[in-house]
């Protein structure tokens, strides 16, 4: 018969139709799912540095601007740690490049185990580091500092490797700028690196401007 000939052929061609469609929406859908995978992951590795795996210097910036209008909108402080390692170019010339940036990971492990998960941990560059402490005042900070050193002390104590931190508070009532927070930050850090220049240790610049020294290292790298 003729025509059932014809139909069963015509349902044989709609069928392999509609299951090649079928197979078409299953890839495009796996495409779309696969390019908005790759573009999260690419995401997450422009916004982190490759060594540490904490936020780069771009995302810094980022992250303290959003963290800046949330805490001006809550009305609550927001503080920022800057803090620069002492010691790390005589690590690098004795033990090599290796060693040295090996201490750069076992901070970043020091520094995300020291604080609160809302805190934001970053490498500013080479070996500066910021965290963002949003809801944070001065005081909260300097406990923060004090649980780094102690981690980074049961690693590393006895080596010739300390650090030097700027504290800056801003806020609740009126929040500095973000340029104006860093530079601040980064200023004390330098007067804690001038102080830590005439007596080895960790020491401290805060937003009362009072340096103050948390501990001593001892021995040679």
């Amino acid at each position: 018969d003729v025509q059932f000939v014809f139909e069963t052929y015509t349902g044989a061609l709609v069928a392999e139709v509609e299951k090649a469609k079928q197979e078409l929406e299953h890839y495009a859908n796996d495409l779309v799912e696969t390019v908005a995978r790759q573009t999260k992951e690419l995401r997450e590795l422009s916004c982190h540095d490759g060594l540490t795996k904490l936020y780069n210097h771009r995302a810094f910036y980022e992250r303290l601007r959003v963290e800046l209008a949330n805490c001006a909108r809550r009305k609550e402080p927001l503080t920022l740690l800057y803090f620069d390692l002492n010691g790390f170019k005589g690590l690098n010339d004795s033990h090599g490049h290796i060693a040295g940036d090996q201490l750069l990971v076992d901070l970043g492990l020091c520094i995300m185990a020291s604080v609160r998960e809302t805190d934001v941990c970053c490498r500013y560059g080479g070996d500066e580091f910021c965290v963002i402490m949003p809801c944070s005042t001065n005081g909260q900070a300097k406990d923060v500092c004090e649980r780094l050193i102690k981690r980074f002390l049961e690693k590393y104590d006895g080596r010739s490797i300390s650090f030097s931190i700027g504290i800056c508070q801003t806020g609740p009532d009126l929040l500095m700028s973000v340029d104006d927070l860093v530079m601040t930050a980064d200023k004390r850090m330098y007067a804690a690196k001038r102080a830590s220049q005439n007596d080895s240790g960790f020491w401290l610049c805060d937003s009362q401007d009072e340096i103050s020294k948390f501990g001593t290292v001892s021995g040679a790298v």
